[in-house]
């Protein structure tokens, strides 16, 4: 069985990836705001810079929204509740208080006779208290901001002063008086009678409260004024003043809640989808020149489409929302998670088209474009490689800086006093801040999620004390030195490619793990007395030689060991022949068939740049080993008829490796193998 590339594009991928943009070019124009927006850019204390603007249309002027939020508050503060005087409340009372004195009338013995009386005292005491109105516990707590209630008795609404009611201490203060001059033993037992039942009877008519207070809420304009058809309302060259700015604000809302007509909102669609098909045409075309495994790779292609229509999502939903700023959705999550896991074009230009996509739906976008463009490329900078938790904490505190400094230095464009900057914001950017520290496990989320391997899990399994590592080097120790030094020329070669020379590195260590499982059928392993495949058929021997691709597989995914790396296992012998042994096999049965797909791998072949690298320097170290006296020219003779042969094979019509790149990965390696095979001086002996 062929072994599967895990991110391998599957059929009809170029088909499905379309797809997937198009539905999310739609979904993002369905978060876009509804209806007309307006044109104009401004902000408070800046000359207007666009035409004279006249009134398109009569509409109210909008009173600032703390004025009308305090108008609102007075109004509340100033409400007088409604309470209802529950006139049954006092039956039940006395109800229950006769049934306890009879109850206990056979140990009553000192006033048995004058029950009866006791009874008629008790009905005139609770007549008094509640007759004056007992209020219940929650009404207590309007002592001091209301002065007075408004009393509902049947249909009749009265006012009556706060100090004209009793709390239920009060209460049963004035029944204690009132039965102090009966005899002890009574006395304590109709108190106790009494006390007991006793409830307040004035409750708080909750229904009536907000009917009555909403009434007196709607009398509160929410406007300041008009501006008639074909006023000006800025001229070019003005300053926005607090009135003018107060006015251009109505307008702009005037538009968001009256654009109700369908062809409004079918232009606005289509404003805002030939915008956003243009934003992602240019990126994609971008991401295919600088990044075009983005494109090839399900998983990767899978994860930036993710953080994209995510991080949009949060931003509609803050921008919707009255009570929670846009500045809180941290942004800078986004380049940094792609930094962990891919190059820095791509981080830069994932951001500046998210930030320009949101600024649809933002206001003041101007504002908040150069704020999250600033703080974005901070992030960038700060963070290029995220290999240490200490690097990555202190690029987040730059990026809080940059935020306020930012936002500080674009208050000051308008704003006359320092105490006129809008704090509050700050609160805001710490939110961000705090939420952009949670980058850090996300890296792993997206690992575990999407497949992906970061440079942080890479530092972890470059360590060649890794427990795998450490068993190549004692079970297979030719094939753990041939792995070191694949991994320093391939790390070399992709460096000066500019590709991942850190993935290339750790793929190179752990590419022949396989061979653990029968080291001493490899070259690298034996010793120059036995070689096992002297016994064995050439088909056989080719199989055992192609098995420790399958072999590597198995033990990388026991081992827990990243997709991603478990690729260079698969792919760094391709679909190449196991050319030894099929040489052998032709020479032994001339005249017989030999099945040349036998003795070759069963791939898949590189599928990126980085594997196409491991591939050349895997064979070229191996073959190198082969040379009796290496010198240049058989070192250069080497190294071109490798590269050549695996171009003839067509073992990179799958990577994204130019032929440029393919010549200077030809000369790197040739230098390099220059220096490691040069000749030694030969020292005199001593003595």
């Amino acid at each position: 069985m062929k072994p599967v590339l895990e991110d391998k594009p599957p059929r009809y991928w170029v088909q499905i990836r379309f797809a997937i943009i198009i539905l999310g070019v739609l979904f993002i124009t369905w978060l876009m705001p509804k209806g007309n927006r307006f044109k104009f850019e401004y902000s408070l204390g800046q000359e207007w810079n666009h035409p004279d603007l006249r009134a398109p249309m009569t509409y109210p002027v909008d009173k600032d929204k703390e004025s009308y939020n305090n108008e609102l508050n007075r109004i509340r503060a100033q409400f007088k509740p409604y309470v209802r005087k529950d006139l049954k409340t006092k039956d039940l009372t006395l109800e229950a208080f006769n049934g306890a004195l009879d109850s206990i009338e056979a140990d009553m013995k000192v006033v048995s006779k004058s029950n009866i009386a006791i009874k008629n005292r008790a009905q005139i005491l609770l007549d008094s208290v509640y007759n004056i109105g007992i209020l219940e516990p929650a009404l207590l707590s309007a002592k001091g901001k209301a002065d007075y209630f408004n009393e509902i008795l049947a249909n009749t609404i009265t006012e009556k002063l706060f100090e004209e009611y009793l709390s239920l201490t009060e209460a049963k203060k004035i029944v204690k008086e009132k039965i102090s001059y009966l005899p002890d033993s009574t006395k304590n037992i109709v108190w106790n009678a009494l006390t007991v039942n006793i409830i307040p009877n004035i409750h708080k008519d909750t229904a009536i409260n907000s009917i009555k207070l909403n009434e007196l809420l709607e009398t509160v304009s929410p406007n300041t004024g008009v501006v008639n058809l074909g006023d000006v309302i800025v001229s070019k060259g003005n300053i926005v003043t607090k009135n003018i700015h107060l006015k251009l604000l109505s307008l702009h809302n005037y538009y968001d809640k009256n654009s109700e007509s369908n062809l409004d909102d079918i232009l606005t669609f289509l404003g805002y989808l030939i915008l956003i098909i243009l934003l992602v045409c240019i990126y994609s075309f971008q991401i295919n020149v600088t990044n075009p495994e983005i494109h090839n790779q399900p998983r990767a292609f899978l994860a930036v489409i993710f953080l994209i229509l995510f991080t949009l999502v949060m931003t509609s939903f803050f921008a919707r929302s009255d009570n929670i700023s846009v500045y809180l959705v941290p942004f800078c999550t986004v380049p940094i998670l792609l930094l962990a896991f891919f190059k820095q074009r791509l981080a830069i230009l994932t951001h500046i088209l998210l930030v320009f996509l949101a600024s649809f739906m933002v206001p003041n976008p101007f504002e908040f474009m150069v704020i999250q463009i600033i703080a974005g490329f901070v992030a960038v900078i700060s963070m290029l490689k995220i290999r240490f938790l200490s690097q990555f904490f202190v690029s987040t505190i730059l990026v809080f800086l940059s935020y306020c400094i930012s936002f500080i230095a674009l208050s000051f464009l308008h704003i006359s006093k320092i105490n006129e900057v809008d704090y509050t914001q700050f609160i805001w950017f710490s939110g961000n801040f705090i939420l952009t520290l949670l980058t850090y496990p996300l890296i792993y989320a997206n690992e575990k999620v999407f497949g992906l391997v970061s440079d942080i899990s890479l530092l972890e399994w470059n360590d060649v004390n890794s427990p795998l590592l450490k068993d190549l080097s004692e079970k297979a120790p030719g094939t753990f030195q041939h792995s070191l030094q694949v991994a320093n020329i391939s790390e070399a070669v992709v460096s000066e490619l500019g590709g991942n020379s850190l993935l290339t590195r750790v793929g190179a260590l752990y590419h022949d793990i396989g061979k653990m499982s029968n080291p001493q059928y490899f070259t690298e392993n034996q010793n120059a007395n036995y070689n096992p495949h002297d016994a064995l058929p050439e088909e056989q021997s080719a199989e055992i030689i192609i098995k420790h691709v399958e072999n590597g597989i198995e033990l990388a995914k026991k081992t827990n060991l990243p997709e991603r790396l478990i690729d260079f296992i698969r792919t760094h012998h391709g679909t190449t022949r196991v050319e030894y042994f099929y040489q052998r096999a032709v020479l032994s049965h001339l005249n017989e068939f030999v099945d040349e797909g036998s003795y070759r791998y069963n791939g898949p072949k590189p599928y990126s740049k980085e594997m196409a690298v491991l591939m050349i320097v895997d064979s070229i170290e191996a073959a190198a080993h082969s040379l009796k006296d290496p010198d240049e020219d058989s070192l250069e003779h080497l190294v071109d008829a490798i590269i050549d042969h695996k171009i003839d094979d067509r073992q990179f019509s799958d990577a994204p490796i130019t032929l440029q790149e393919i010549e200077t990965t030809r000369k790197i390696v040739k230098r390099l193998l220059k220096s490691i095979y040069h000749a030694r001086i030969k020292y005199p002996e001593v003595g």
